[in-house]
């Protein structure tokens, strides 16, 4: 029998599609501004030289002999940090603990009432996305939790990722497309429509595709409106350290240790780190003791092992050599620091340069992250593709670094052709 006569093509990534029609054109002027990927000012994707010591670390203790003499040439910390316990035999469902250890401190240091009190335990992922899987599986089959609200407009694989377990979604404003600006009060009145049934997926910082975030008092009415409700929060924490800095843009997260007795936060390592294709992620479980995040846990843990048994290595060994060693996450915290400076110095000469052809974009200024929320239709945006070799996501979303100094004008003058025409 033909099992397979009556399939069809199925869709694509919208975005990773893009991507490949980029790299299929053959323009020389072309731009890309889709994919969510940091690129240096030459246009190249480049890692962090800390983690590109920590990758070494990493390579020379599982690809070549151990001697003492090849890793002390990477560093002789690192040699014992590495050799201690990393292998290339499968890791638990729950991952690398030392990895779980370390990105647990670095979203909720040590001193949060809530460590002290051990009420939040960690599980690595496979990267944001599977994290977030994992989270639809547990919210539907052992929670009880009917539908999911997440925000209009959000990354789109988020409907497709809960709906695959099973939970129904919907969506509360977030946006306000007429004054290109977060709307706070339509927020606030679309959660009076929560129930203790339902859960909420908020975006911790540098919001994708809009860069708005909330203020730390908006955070306080959101999230206090949200317990109001009995609804249970989830954070997507895919960003930290692109917005305002490593604490800062934990702010939410941290305060949700002290409004709610439960909630779950999943984090990412693929761009604060740069490791997009190791897939490194993790799921973070706030309870109200010990004992039920460790329950709590468990059960993730029993997803993972029915989706995909065993999380990565590489990128959890990589990560948590990073995070554990003093110098190098020094080194890190520091290339972060320069990334921020650079993103914010690009939405300031985007908005100089729409500004002296006369138009106002001045509000990508007050976005945070990689992304920003430009206002063009679908429409124009397959006119800035077909005609300018600019290409950006068809909701309008553009990735500020894929600007730089030789694109930028270049980018300015298309951008105000097509504003000059509506």
């Amino acid at each position: 029998m033909d099992f397979f006569s009556n399939l069809t093509l199925a869709a694509d990534d919208p975005i990773l599609a893009l991507v490949q029609q980029y790299h299929q054109d053959e323009r020389a002027n072309k731009v890309d501004l889709s994919v969510g990927i940091y690129y240096n000012q030459q246009g190249k994707t480049e890692n962090f030289n800390s983690v590109k010591v920590a990758q070494k670390a990493v390579a020379q203790y599982l690809y070549s002999l151990p001697t003492e003499a090849k890793l002390s040439a990477v560093n002789t910390e690192l040699a014992s940090l590495v050799a201690k316990d990393v292998s290339e035999s499968y890791l638990p469902a729950t991952g690398y603990q030392k990895f779980n250890l370390a990105i647990r401190d670095l979203v909720f240091p040590a001193n949060l009432e809530a460590r002290q009190a051990e009420r939040i335990q960690t599980i690595e992922s496979v990267a944001g996305s599977g994290g977030l899987r994992l989270v639809g599986d547990f919210l539907k089959n052992q929670l009880g939790i009917d539908k999911i609200y997440i925000s209009n407009p959000t990354w789109s694989n988020h409907f497709a990722i809960f709906e695959k377990s099973g939970l129904t979604t919907d969506t509360y404003s977030y946006y306000n497309q007429a004054s290109r600006s977060l709307d706070l009060e339509a927020t606030l009145a679309d959660f009076d429509k929560l129930t203790a049934k339902d859960a909420v997926l908020l975006q911790a910082a540098c919001h994708n595709p809009t860069g708005y975030d909330f203020s730390q008092q908006e955070w306080e009415l959101v999230l206090n409106k949200i317990k109001e409700k009995g609804a249970l929060p989830v954070f997507d924490f895919a960003y930290q350290g692109f917005g305002d800095g490593l604490d800062e843009d934990a702010y939410s997260v941290r305060l949700a240790t002290k409004i709610f007795d439960c909630a779950l936060v999943v984090s990412s390592c693929s761009k604060n780190l740069g490791l997009y294709g190791d897939r490194i992620g993790a799921v973070h479980v706030i309870a109200p003791n010990k004992e039920q995040a460790l329950l709590a846990v468990s059960n993730l843990q029993f997803y993972a092992n029915n989706f995909y048994v065993s999380p990565g290595t590489n990128g959890a060994f990589v990560a948590s050599t990073v995070l554990n060693n003093q110098e190098l996450k020094a080194q890190w915290e520091n290339d972060l620091t320069a990334v921020r400076a650079r993103i914010k110095s690009l939405r300031e000469k985007l908005a100089q340069a729409l500004k002296a052809r006369g138009h106002d974009f001045d509000f990508v200024t007050k976005q945070k992250g990689m992304f920003s929320y430009t206002g063009f239709t679908p429409e124009e945006c397959k006119e800035l593709k077909e005609k300018y070799a600019i290409y950006m996501v068809s909701n309008g979303r553009i990735n500020i670094v894929g600007l730089n100094d030789n694109n930028l004008e270049y980018v300015a003058d298309s951008f105000a052709a097509i504003l000059n025409n509506r």
